[in-house]
This record gives structure tokens, sequence and C-alpha cells, in this order.
């Protein structure tokens, strides 16, 4: 896995073997089922603990702005979450293929690399909201340009809005964390140099995102249709999230892998893992 620039793969391209990712990365989470989803189950209640306390704190005190406050601290919450499961996976898988035995927890041992992770994830939501509005507000400028009725433009603008937003930055951005990871990039770099290069295999990329999206948005479906209490619902939303993003993280790890190529073992502690039989 040579290391290549972002000049060199726009510049020379490269081919997104979307099938072989996956089924790299199911050979990853099968090798270690337990530790995948024990970590990004673990992290997810960590993740609602927080915010169930953020959310209390707030209503406790009966301030209305806190309590907004508290809307946006969850809303930010999660993206930031995503981002550090998806980073433990990705360590995890990376030094597994590399022959390094690392903890999935070791990606919390670099401060600096949690918290350029936490800003990317609340940076990309920002922007992917922005962009968002963004389409609402030209798709109903166009509606209206051409009468078209506004009960039509309430319902499809914000279908419209979300779909391209995820279809073109949120594609764009999915190998952000992991340039954070091994090319020990700036948030905002990596977002860069991620929306730069997949430009150039934005079909593929598009295609393996569309791979994990489809099949849980029917899962979460199914589940909501369940004639089940929401207590239970939300139980079961949490566990099918638990292979779903172990699956995501592993196999876009070795995607980024494919592409990029590992540039580093060091960022995140890999110097203190013993080698496999050492």
């Amino acid at each position: 896995m040579t290391a290549r620039t972002p000049e060199d793969l726009i510049a020379q391209g490269y081919r997104v073997n979307v099938l072989t990712y996956v089924g790299q990365g199911w050979q990853s989470f099968i090798n270690k089922p337990l530790g995948y989803l024990s970590f990004v189950w673990g992290c997810l209640l960590a993740t609602l603990a927080a915010e169930f306390f953020l959310v209390f704190a707030a209503q406790s005190t009966h301030n209305a702005f806190l309590s907004g406050l508290s809307q946006w601290a969850v809303y930010l919450l999660h993206p930031g979450a995503v981002l550090l499961i998806i980073a433990g996976t990705a360590t995890a898988t990376w030094f597994e293929i590399q022959g390094v035995s690392l903890p999935f927890w070791g990606v919390f041992t670099s401060p600096i690399i949690v918290r350029r992770l936490v800003l990317c994830g609340v940076v990309a939501a920002l922007l992917l909201q922005i962009y968002g509005v963004a389409i609402v507000w030209i798709v109903r400028l166009v509606g209206n340009l051409f009468n078209l009725n506004t009960a039509t433009l309430d319902v499809a603008a914000p279908i419209i809005g979300a779909l391209v937003a995820f279809l073109y930055p949120g594609v764009n951005w999915t190998l952000a964390p992991f340039l954070i990871l091994d090319r020990n990039l700036t948030a905002w770099a990596a977002i860069l140099v991620s929306w730069n290069v997949i430009a150039e295999g934005w079909w593929g990329m598009l295609a393996l995102s569309l791979i994990f999206l489809l099949p849980v948005m029917l899962l979460w479906t199914v589940i909501f249709l369940l004639p089940i209490y929401p207590p239970v619902q939300g139980l079961l939303l949490l566990l099918s999230l638990g292979p779903f993003i172990a699956l995501l993280g592993s196999s876009f790890s070795i995607a980024y892998a494919d592409i990029f190529g590992l540039e580093s073992k060091t960022l995140i502690s890999a110097r203190h893992a013993p080698r496999n039989g050492s």
C-alpha cells in the first residue's frame, strides 16, 4: 500500500473497487465481531448518555437559551461521535491487515486526533445543513418562477435538498476522517482534500455509500412500522446501528488504504502495539 499524494490521485486517477472493499471489510468484521460490536455499541451508549445529560441539565434550569443551546449541542454531538467510532474501527482494521494488534480504543490515546475528528464531524454537519438550506431555497425559487403548487413545493423542496446535500458534498467528504488519522491533517484540510480527490472517483464512492445506506434505511423503515413501544423501537435501532457502523468503518478504511495508501503507523500509538508473534 504505497502512499500516494492527493495531487497524484487527481492527476493520474484511481479505481474504486467497491465489492473488494465491502468483502475485505466484512472479513475484518467477522475476524473480530465482538471487538467491533462492543466498541461501536459502547460508544453509542456513551453518546446517548451524554445527550440525555445535556438535555436534562438544560431543562432543569428552565432557561430557554440553555435549552436551545443543548439542542444544538446534541445535534452536533452525533456526527462527531460517529466519526470517532468510525476512526476506532479504521485503526483496528488498518493495523490488523498490517499484522499489528491495536485495541479499538487506541484512537482515544491522541487528544489532538480526537479533537480534529470531532471538529471534522461538526463542520461537515454544519456545511451539509447550509447546503441543504441553500438547495431548498433554490428549489422554492425555481418552483415559484414556474408557478408550481405551494403544497407540492413544501414537500418536494426538503426532500430534494437532503438528497442533493447527501449525494454530492456528503459523499465527497467520506474520506476526511481517514486523512486526519493517517496524514495528520487538520479537520478543514482533510475535508478539502477528500472533496478534491473523491471528485475524480465520485460514482464509485457513491456506490460504496449506497451499499450501506440503502439497507439501513430499509431496516429502519421496517422497525418504525413494527407495532411495538417506542423505547423498544429505539433499542432495536441502536442495535441495528452496531454492525452497520462497524462494516461501514472497516470497508471505508480499506477503501482509503487502497486509494491513498497508508503513510504512517505511529499516529495512534501503534509504536506501542506488539506485532503478532513478537
